[in-house]
């Protein structure tokens, strides 16, 4: 094999691996992407549920963490 197709086979392999991480890389922001929109939901759902948890507690009329156990404990 001569020095040219030698280094000319290099280039390929080298523009080959370029290619798929490439491809890699745009798979990989796709699913950072949405991971991310999954998180912001998570914690919209999570500032509904603590609201919603506000609203029993004062719909009860007090506290109840504030509580001493009840007697069998």
């Amino acid at each position: 094999m001569s020095h040219e197709s030698e280094l000319e086979a290099r280039i390929v392999e080298l523009e080959t691996r370029v290619v798929f991480q490439d491809d890699l890389m745009g798979s990989l922001n796709d699913t950072v992407a949405g991971l991310g929109e999954e998180v912001a939901a998570l914690r919209k759902l999570c500032t509904e549920l603590r609201d919603a948890i506000e609203a029993l507690r004062v719909g009860v009329g007090h506290d109840v963490a504030g509580e001493p156990p009840p007697p069998h404990y």
